[in-house]
């Protein structure tokens, strides 16, 4: 089960940019085990992986600003997820750069 919930400001020039400030509350509930582990194979090679968290239930915050000039775009995020587990947190990033032609 997911929520999200997105809460952006009108955008507002800065000299010949335009920046959008935006912030994403979440919550989600792992219906089954949380524990999940899988393995196969890729090209001849051998892989395997846990889940990240042990937790039912997380929440999820991130912040993220676009800045735009023209057709070039900037965007910034920043991302934290943290649950009841000790092993159930997590941050991240991400930063996109594009061009509308």
């Amino acid at each position: 089960v997911l929520a999200d919930l997105d809460v952006s400001l009108d955008r507002y020039a800065l000299g010949t940019w335009f920046i959008v400030p935006t912030v994403t509350f979440g919550y989600e509930r792992i219906l089954g085990n949380p524990q999940v582990e899988s393995s196969g194979t890729i090209y001849g090679y051998s892989v395997s992986q846990s889940s990240a968290y042990e937790s039912h239930d997380i929440l999820k915050a991130s912040l993220s600003v676009s800045l735009q000039h023209e057709a070039f775009f900037i965007n910034a995020r920043g991302n934290v997820a943290a649950g009841d587990g000790t092993k159930s947190t997590g941050v991240g990033g991400q930063l996109s750069v594009g061009y509308c032609f």
